[in-house]
């Protein structure tokens, strides 16, 4: 390398990297945090559309990632120089108020920019001018994150006094165990935003390294390019999590922990793969056991808040999977048991999904050669003076109706065998019920009214069971198809009475 580093000018750097992690979750707790101030509002501010809060909270959001983004840059550097970055992070600083996140913010700055100017200096000294360059450019931007601090360290705020009204019924519900259990998602959150930040960067490094093969130097791209984006994404969706979570805590009146697990990263694309699948299978664990806390306690809202981010990491943890299976073509099956969470997925739980398939076929069939037929009728009928004039008639509207509801069925075969080849199940090809088509208009319409109502019967019977194994994203894509298939019936109803 072009650089000679000693292991004490790397640990340096690892401070920067320590320091740039703990004020990334500090900004963004404090953003999430905006949501319990914000119900200390002086009268004035009920007239605004927002808030000195709104407005806090906005710029907090916005140096939150910037940290990170700084933090990802020191350890891709930090790579490149032969080091090892580090997982650990400083202990973040919250506070209770505007003028308190101020005075952290304040003092966190003002630390990093004396840490900073002794590693622009030191760089310097070894000659090191890429990583002086880093800094000088990182140095600039915490000078800005510091006067923007300094603008709100005097600021007056908003006195909450204690509440002389007893707690209400419902706010009972959230007790200090299911803040516990909020907060271990906190911290696997911010596990992951640290684990995947490091790897994302280590594998630029490795992408920079090695170009193995022709297809790789032709197209200037390989295996650690594509991994290194693809954390990358994960990791910033990791932290839209973060924010959503803790402020949904915040929103509760608990305290967001800021705390994390213990990240493991790697030395191989493969390695990263496989840690982050086993990352995202606990995740899945434990997002599964809040869904059904929540649900029991009657917290509708974060309930569906992790069936949202609990279907967002069912995709990281496929996305992962294609590359384990990729590295590891050769390696024997593997003995390890099978993680509690896929238990669920059974053969007769594939086999009533498989009859969703085999409907939607039977739809698209039905529906398309009728829509043809339709049409056809179309052009040999017009009956009435109307029917000449506006140059269509029922075949006609029948036929554009039976276009758009087939297009429809298509895009549900496809979500529907697309998740049970996720869940590593094998999707039909088969109508069930056969295609019934009829000769007339009517025929269509009565005909496919028969087949909606079945198909919304069998729909429910799916979603039931879903919800009864704890499969939510299955559940919830089948609660957007019924949606559809009800307009549907009632498209159809509305012809046949």
């Amino acid at each position: 390398m072009a650089v000679k580093t000693t292991p004490d000018y790397v640990d340096l750097l690892n401070k920067a990297v320590e320091r740039e992690i703990a004020v990334a979750v500090q900004y963004m707790l404090q953003h999430a945090k905006m949501e319990k101030l914000v119900r200390r509002t002086i009268p004035e501010n009920i007239l605004l559309d927002k808030t000195t809060y709104d407005a806090v909270g906005k710029f907090l959001r916005e140096i939150a990632i910037q940290e990170m983004k700084h933090a990802a840059s020191i350890m891709e550097r930090i790579y490149y120089l032969g080091g090892q970055a580090t997982t650990k992070s400083g202990k973040p600083n919250i506070g209770d108020s505007i003028s308190e996140f101020a005075k952290l913010g304040v003092k966190a700055e003002e630390e990093a920019l004396t840490l900073y100017r002794q590693i622009i200096e030191t760089a310097g000294k070894m000659g090191d001018w890429e990583t002086r360059e880093l800094f000088e450019k990182i140095y600039g931007e915490e000078e800005g994150h510091l006067f923007k601090f300094q603008e709100y360290t005097k600021f007056q705020d908003e006195k909450e006094e204690p509440s002389k009204v007893p707690l209400p019924e419902w706010r009972k519900i959230y007790a200090d165990d299911y803040f516990a259990l909020l907060n271990k998602a906190v911290a696997a959150e911010i596990t992951g935003i640290i684990q995947y930040t490091n790897q994302h960067e280590k594998a630029a490094f490795l992408e920079l390294r090695m170009k193995n093969t022709p297809l790789e130097t032709i197209t200037e791209n390989n295996k650690a390019n594509v991994v290194s984006k693809i954390l990358k994404e994960i990791f910033m969706q990791e932290m839209d999590h973060l924010e959503k979570i803790s402020e949904r805590i915040y929103y509760l009146g608990g305290q967001a922990t800021t705390k994390s697990g213990k990240p493991i990263i790697g030395e191989s694309i493969s390695e990263f793969a496989k840690l982050g699948v086993k990352a995202e299978e606990e995740a899945l664990t434990l997002y599964r056991q809040i869904i059904d806390a929540a649900g029991k306690i009657g917290d509708w809202e974060t309930r569906e808040l992790f069936e949202k981010i609990y279907g967002e990491e069912e995709g990281h943890l496929f996305k992962f999977q294609e590359y384990t299976k990729f590295q590891d073509e050769k390696e024997e099956p593997s003995k390890v048991a099978l993680p509690e969470w896929r238990k669920i997925y059974t053969a007769d739980y594939f086999a009533l999904l498989n009859k969703a398939v085999s409907a939607e076929i039977t739809g698209i069939i039905q529906y398309t050669n009728q829509h043809e037929k339709a049409a056809f009728l179309e052009l040999r009928m017009k009956n009435t003076p109307l029917e000449a004039i506006t140059e269509t008639n029922k075949a006609g509207v029948v036929s554009k109706i039976l276009k758009e509801i087939f297009m429809q069925e298509m895009d549900h075969l496809e979500k529907i065998s697309e998740r049970i080849y996720l869940l590593e199940g094998e999707a039909p090809y088969k109508p069930d019920p056969l295609p019934v088509v009829g000769d007339t208009a009517q025929d269509f319409l009565r005909l496919d009214h028969a087949l909606e109502s079945s198909a919304i019967s069998l729909y429910r019977q799916i979603i039931a069971e879903a919800l009864k194994r704890g499969d939510t994203t299955t559940r919830r894509t089948l609660e957007d198809i019924i949606l559809q298939e009800e307009d549907h019936f009632w498209t159809f109803d509305d012809f046949v009475r």
